[in-house]
Order: C-alpha cells, then sequence, then structure tokens
C-alpha cells in the first residue's frame, strides 16, 4: 500500500471535465506564478518551473490534458518570458529551445501517463487477486467439509487398516476430482 493514499485514490479517480480544467488551470498556472515570481534570476531557463508541472498533469489528468498544458505553456512562455518570442523571429538556437521544450514535455508526458497506468493496472490487478484469494479460501473451505465427511464415513470402519485403506482411497478420488476442476 503506498503510503500516501491519496495520490493512488486521486491517480485512480475519473475526474469530470470541470475538475480536469481547473487541474489544468493549475497545471498552468502555478509554473507561470513561480516564473513571474523568479524575475530575470530564471532567464537562462525560462521554462524551468513548467516541466514538473507537465508531469503531474499528465500523471493526475492524463496525457491529453498535460498535451494541452504544455501548449499553452509554451504560448504563455513565449508570450510573456521571452525577449525575442521562439517563432516571431525564427533563429537555430531559439528554434532549438522550443523543440527542446516539446521534446521534454513529450517524455515527461509519456512518463507520467505510464505512471498513471501502471498505478491503474496495479489496482486492477490488486482486486482481481483479491477476488482470486477469496475463491481459493472458499475452495479450501468446502474441500475441508468433504475430506470431514470423509473420515466420518470411513471412520464406521472398526478395523483400522481398512479405515485407511478407505479414506486413503476416498482422498485419492478427491484430489482426481479436483484436479478435472
Amino acid at each position: 500500500m503506498m503510503r500516501l493514499d491519496w495520490v493512488r485514490r486521486a491517480i485512480l479517480s475519473d475526474p469530470s471535465v470541470g475538475k480536469r480544467l481547473i487541474g489544468l488551470a493549475l497545471a498552468v498556472g502555478v509554473p507561470t506564478a513561480i516564473r513571474w515570481a523568479l524575475g530575470a534570476s530564471a532567464n537562462p531557463v525560462p521554462l524551468v518551473t513548467f516541466f514538473p508541472a507537465m508531469l503531474l498533469a499528465a500523471v493526475f489528468l492524463g496525457w491529453r490534458w498535460a498535451t494541452i498544458a504544455a501548449v499553452l505553456s509554451a504560448i504563455i512562455v513565449n508570450r510573456f518570458f521571452l525577449a525575442a518570442p521562439w517563432l516571431e523571429a525564427p533563429t537555430p538556437p531559439r528554434i532549438a529551445i522550443f523543440v527542446f521544450f516539446l521534446l521534454s514535455c513529450a517524455l515527461l508526458i509519456i512518463t507520467g501517463e505510464t505512471l498513471r497506468r501502471l498505478t491503474r493496472d496495479m489496482d486492477r490487478l490488486a482486486k482481481e487477486r483479491e477476488v482470486l484469494t477469496r475463491e481459493m479460501y472458499h475452495r479450501v473451505q468446502n474441500t475441508l467439509a468433504v475430506v470431514d465427511g470423509l473420515v466420518r464415513m470411513a471412520k464406521q470402519e472398526t478395523d483400522l487398516d481398512q479405515f485407511r485403506e478407505d479414506l486413503s482411497g476416498r482422498i485419492r478420488a478427491l484430489s482426481r476430482a479436483n484436479r478435472v476442476l
């Protein structure tokens, strides 16, 4: 079990469009506010605050919403935080930074989506394991009840050797029947 169970529950939830829009606003708004607060100190790496948000958006919202967040983040950075926007005066270094941002976001989104799917798969498998465990418990209880009945039937024999032989034969028959099932 995870230590932060609320994280697992958030990943497993299927939020409404409204909640996803709120998540999208947070995934873009929080890094934008942090970037704005950092001011000129973040100019060498104007996108640094957006990368964690892309990963979190992919984990909690899914890859589609994280992709929307990445596009909106690129537009915001291009419009507000770059001295010379990427595509207004395209130069090889500006285009390279833009492409690097897109590739980095794609890698983070793929990583987040993989984590999301693995968490969902683990939860599904845990539920399946629980069902199988209950079924096995039920079958064991049934088998023990049958063995108890066999012992009671064989107990009617007064001869100990005959009792062992009858009980052994009945248990072997039960074993063969269980293999068929």
